[in-house]
């Protein structure tokens, strides 16, 4: 999502801000209109779509939410009444992703003597699993329609502004058979046989580095939720939440950094000599290779209110 974008989406949530509250300021002043909310979120499915062009990936995606909004009731009846709210909040998500292909090569210069060849990865299987915590902003209505003295239906519409603040990878591991094929020695194969290079059956474990995680610092959420409202006649400014609330979100999180051909350059493999006879596999982020990597959640909404 452009710069341009994000600005626009800001500033009208302003606007509607001012308006709201410019027609908050005229209402009775006698009925408690402040409103202190804990929210609990949690996606019990996967929670982003992840997406990439050239290459097989397969994913497992969650998240979780908590925040402290504060909200001001613009009107109320008595049966229906009409709330904005705003706060602070963080973010949680984690992901599970892993790639495998039959025979996955590129070419490369990385040979002890210093010839190029193809560098043959059979069977090679990659897998990753990260995390990435963002703070959080929310503006959005809450338009709530009282049933009966103990429960209400409540809709909910807005946005919200994602910063990330931290990205990690927990661990991350590769299983291959490797081997060379060199095209100027009339497509000479060489395997563990020849014992350099790295080659034969190989396994690579935790070279991924948090560096490796391209993500876009700045991020807009689209919200909306139903659900229900409940409280008691003894504590009638004491309200318990639930419902559902979808999330979309404009734009990727993570920036793409495959130019969608396989080299030394772009492969989630890479392999370096070390003094000559030992080799050190490095593996790319995963994230480098989605196309698409947007949030577009389902999640579980817990959340307790007080009003006063």
């Amino acid at each position: 999502m452009s710069i341009t974008r994000m600005r626009q989406v800001m500033i009208l949530c302003a606007l509607i801000s001012g308006l709201l509250w410019t027609t908050a300021c005229a209402q009775d002043k006698n009925v408690n209109r402040s409103i202190l909310r804990y929210n609990i979120d949690f996606g019990a499915w996967d929670t982003y779509t992840l997406s990439c062009a050239d290459y097989g990936l397969e994913h497992s995606t969650k998240s979780s939410d908590i925040s402290i909004d504060i909200g001001y009731t613009l009107r109320n009846t008595g049966k229906i009444s009409l709330s904005i709210f705003s706060g602070l909040g963080l973010s949680n998500s984690t992901f599970k992703l892993s790639k495998s292909c039959d025979d996955y090569s590129f070419y490369t210069d990385a040979d002890v003597d210093g010839d190029s060849y193809y560098r043959h990865y059979k069977g090679l299987t990659v897998t990753q699993d990260m995390w990435i915590k963002d703070f959080f902003i929310p503006l959005y209505v809450d338009l709530t329609l009282k049933t009966c003295s103990w429960m209400s239906v409540y809709a909910k519409l807005g946005a919200k502004m994602n910063i990330n603040i931290n990205k990690k990878t927990d661990s991350s591991h590769g299983h291959a058979t490797v081997y060379g094929v060199y095209p100027q020695y009339d497509d000479l194969i060489l395997d563990s046989e020849w014992g350099h290079n790295g080659f034969g059956e190989t396994d690579f474990y935790d070279s991924t580095t948090d560096d490796d995680i391209k993500t876009n610092k700045l991020k807009v959420m689209l919200l909306g939720g139903l659900g229900l409202k409940f409280c008691t006649k003894k504590y009638p400014h004491l309200v318990l939440e639930t419902g559902v609330r979808y999330e979309r979100q404009l734009g990727n999180t993570f920036k793409p950094q495959d130019t969608g051909k396989a080299t030394d350059n772009t492969t989630s493999v890479v392999y370096n000599t070390i003094e000559g006879t030992q080799s050190k596999e490095h593996i790319r982020s995963l994230t480098n290779y989605l196309s698409k990597s947007s949030k577009n959640a389902l999640l579980i909404n817990i959340a307790v209110s007080y009003q006063y």
